[in-house]
């Protein structure tokens, strides 16, 4: 028995790797699946409820674009084996597709079928506010630390440009950053509401970046600023 699902999510790939590499973060949205204790780095004893407990031996492999938990029990009277498969499909650099595949061999067939039909199924809801959850925490952490880093920065520097524009102006606006950037350092922040990139130039050249330009949508705002050299303040 194989059924599968997918559905996708505004999340990058990164971060729906990592969830799913957890299965902690699996077991409270199976129902049958009570605990969980684990054995080694990639190995666990899984108590299943069915119409009585039954410990299974689960193992993970983590590969590029995907997160895969092997079931089997192979002592006793009821023998059983399966897998659940998560692959992760990256649809750009904050959107991902996710496909689950199911497959179970054994006895209770149809109540496992059952089960995992209703968590493709109605179960997809939660996982998705699970990565929604985890990438907000992940961005709001990052989000502090750029400000307190950029206040900082910020203070010490003389404006040169500050406005609203489309992101189609970009390409003009670094190359004035890089042009003014031959005398003195030049901090360059754009911000589109949600997002920040910071990219700091050099002599000419751009010499560290923070953030990803990609992502940001149309509309932004951009503060150029300049270190305060001698030169610059006789001015």
């Amino acid at each position: 028995m194989e059924i599968s699902h997918e559905f996708e999510v505004n999340v990058p790939k990164t971060l729906v790797i990592e969830y799913f590499s957890s299965p902690q973060n699996l077991l409270s949205h199976i129902p049958a699946f009570r605990d969980l204790k684990q054995i080694d780095e990639n190995t666990w004893e899984l108590d299943v409820k069915w119409l009585f407990t039954i410990k299974l031996t689960v193992t993970r492999k983590i590969f590029t674009d995907e997160v895969n938990y092997t079931i089997k029990k192979s002592e006793g009277l009821i023998k059983l084996s399966g897998y659940l498969r998560h692959i992760i499909i990256p649809k750009g650099s904050n959107r991902t597709l996710i496909r689950i595949i199911f497959f179970y061999q054994g006895p209770f067939e149809s109540i496992a079928k059952r089960q995992a039909e209703e968590y493709l199924k109605k179960g997809m809801k939660f996982l998705e506010e699970d990565l929604n959850k985890m990438k907000e925490k992940i961005e709001n952490s990052q989000g502090q630390e750029n400000k307190i880093e950029i206040k900082e920065d910020l203070l010490k520097m003389e404006t040169i440009m500050a406005k609203e524009t489309n992101k189609s102006e970009l390409e003009n606006i670094i190359a004035k950053a890089m042009i003014e950037s031959i005398e003195s350092e030049v901090l360059l922040l754009i911000s589109d509401g949600s997002n920040i990139v910071k990219l700091k130039f050099k002599d000419g050249s751009l010499e560290e970046t923070e953030g990803d330009l990609n992502i940001l949508e149309n509309k932004i705002k951009v503060l150029m600023k300049r270190q305060i050299t001698r030169t610059n303040s006789m001015q």
